[in-house]
């Protein structure tokens, strides 16, 4: 897990949680950054698998790919396929 403000992405969607939902997803990325990054097991798209469950959204399984990713955003009412950049972070990130 790093910095990764100002990147481009193609989709996004809003989405609300609550605080106990929040504290689950920090307490669910320290796991991720204490483990190996595995491309086949332990991915970007098997973070935001957790994170969308959490959250309350069903992924049917397992997201294989970034754009099994991009297709459950744009399958959310409130989502956007407007090309941007995400926002620099004001955190330092080790």
């Amino acid at each position: 897990m790093g910095e990764n403000g100002v990147y481009n992405y193609e989709v996004s969607a809003s989405i609300t949680i609550t605080g106990t939902q929040l504290n689950q997803i920090i307490a669910l990325s320290q796991v991720y950054q204490s483990n190996w990054y595995d491309l086949s097991f332990n991915n970007c798209s098997d973070f935001v698998t957790d994170v969308l469950n959490i959250a309350g959204l069903s992924t049917l399984g397992w997201i294989d790919t970034p754009n099994t990713v991009a297709n459950i955003l744009n399958g959310l009412a409130n989502n956007t396929t407007v090309s941007n950049n995400t926002p620099k972070t004001n955190k330092s990130c080790l």
